[in-house]
């Protein structure tokens, strides 16, 4: 007895990965840009320094968010599952960098540390 399986039911690496999933939205309404993100099922409003609280929570899905942006006329950016991997990288990349030019200036600046002090 052969026995046939359906796979078009099981996941994998097709369509049902999620990289093409909407993952951030950013709502630009006239100068002032507002950024939401999904995570965990849960949409957020992004805060400064690309950190989310958990109080900044919205009561719409990001499909609502840019359906009701277009309605209104705001240019939007949306960002897939693969969009925000590769923004996430590049932003911490830069920060990286920037800690390291901070850290360069500030022992070419800073004094003398005395002696037991862990820098400056």
């Amino acid at each position: 007895m052969v026995m046939k399986i359906n796979l078009q039911f099981f996941g994998g690496r097709g369509a049902s990965s999620g990289l093409d999933k909407l993952r951030q939205v950013t709502v630009d309404m006239n100068g002032t840009k507002i950024t939401y993100r999904s995570e965990r099922g849960k949409t957020y409003k992004v805060g400064l320094a690309n950190t989310v609280a958990v109080t900044d929570e919205v009561p719409k899905t990001l499909k609502e968010i840019v359906n009701r942006a277009k309605e209104l006329g705001y240019p939007i950016k949306t960002y897939t599952n693969r969009e925000y991997a590769q923004y996430e990288k590049e932003y911490r990349e830069e920060r990286k960098k920037a800690s390291e030019q901070l850290d360069i200036l500030w022992n070419e600046v800073g004094p003398r540390p005395r002696k037991g002090w862990r820098g400056h």
